[in-house]
């Protein structure tokens, strides 16, 4: 599956010169950490309840619309 990630410039590159000290594409050094932390998580998780905090605030803020990402994506870049 082909999708599109957005990170920082200085830690892309951090990435990027990692992967190539690994002798590894930046792709394949991103799948191999992205496993090893789920596989991690998984054996973390495992037995724990999980707990829901509700959230007694006041909402959204006024003007946000959850159904436009690209303006979501705007706000969270700010």
């Amino acid at each position: 599956m082909r999708t599109t990630i957005i990170l920082p410039d200085e830690f892309a590159r951090a990435v990027r010169e990692r992967a190539r000290a690994e002798g590894l594409t930046f792709t394949s050094f991103l799948e191999q950490a992205l496993r090893e932390h789920l596989d991690r998580l998984d054996s973390r998780v495992e037995g724990r309840p999980f707990a829901v905090v509700p959230f007694e605030g006041t909402g959204l803020r006024p003007g946000v619309d959850l159904a436009d990402s690209a303006e979501l994506l705007d706000r969270m870049e700010r």
